[in-house]
């Protein structure tokens, strides 16, 4: 039996402090270049180069054309168009913590336990209280699976999906049309509400493990917490 073919999808923008890191875990789990979509937003810190003299090809986009749900959608619609069975989209600042990640993230979607996949997060040894209490809070080390049943147990929670480092079956992906375009955030959880509606089931694998953690301001952090705000406040049926 063959493995399915997969493919990783990066948007990016000036990630020089990144790439020899995340593309030293891409070559150590075996992702050949084509199977690695860059897509980066005219960075201006030599990043495209970088990734260019690592082996990886790179798909320049308008920064001002940039968006969270389109700009994925359209590295999963290249790497579809190459063969691709199981999506991978991860941010330029998701670092693997082992060298199981990829295994680990796409066993339950290999073995047709889910289509879609999200890995555990772990702070970065710099990160605030603050960021690792919320690490440790919203990605627990045990695994769980959630189907359409969980919700009125859960509620929007049942939703909780991340695109730092997730794992979706390509063809249920383009099933329930992709990631919703011209949202400010939470494309990720609109994805994963859409596949449990349709009767799919989503798994956090807290074994699949990358280092990501934010350093926000508390300027920064208002401003998150009121755009999350916004986006419930204009959510659409799927998360009702």
């Amino acid at each position: 039996m063959t493995s399915p073919a997969l493919a990783v999808i990066v948007p990016a923008l000036n990630a020089s402090h990144h790439v020899f890191k995340l593309a030293s875990s891409f070559r150590q789990r075996h992702i050949t270049s084509q199977r690695v979509f860059i897509l980066d937003s005219a960075s201006q810190d030599g990043s495209p180069e970088m990734w260019q003299a690592c082996g990886f090809g790179v798909r320049e986009i308008d920064r001002n054309t940039f968006d969270h749900g389109g700009t994925r959608n359209l590295g999963a619609r290249l790497a579809t168009e190459q063969g691709a069975e199981i999506l991978i989209f991860m941010t330029q600042d998701a670092i693997p913590a082992n060298d199981r990640w990829l295994e680990e993230l796409t066993a339950p979607i290999v073995s047709g336990q889910a289509v879609a996949t999200f890995a555990r997060q772990l702070p970065r040894p710099e990160a605030s209280l603050l960021e690792q209490f919320s690490r440790y809070f919203n990605y627990p080390g045990h695994s769980r699976r959630r189907t359409e049943a969980d919700i009125p147990e859960l509620g929007v929670k049942a939703f909780f999906f991340s695109n730092v480092c997730s794992a979706v079956r390509a063809d249920v992906f383009w099933e329930v049309g992709g990631f919703p375009e011209h949202i400010i955030m939470n494309e990720d959880m609109t994805l994963a509400a859409k596949l449990l509606r349709a009767g799919h089931a989503i798994e956090y694998v807290a074994g699949a493990q990358v280092i990501h953690s934010h350093d926000y301001t508390l300027a920064q952090q208002f401003r998150r917490n009121f755009d999350v705000g916004a986006f419930f406040a204009g959510a659409g049926p799927e998360l009702a």
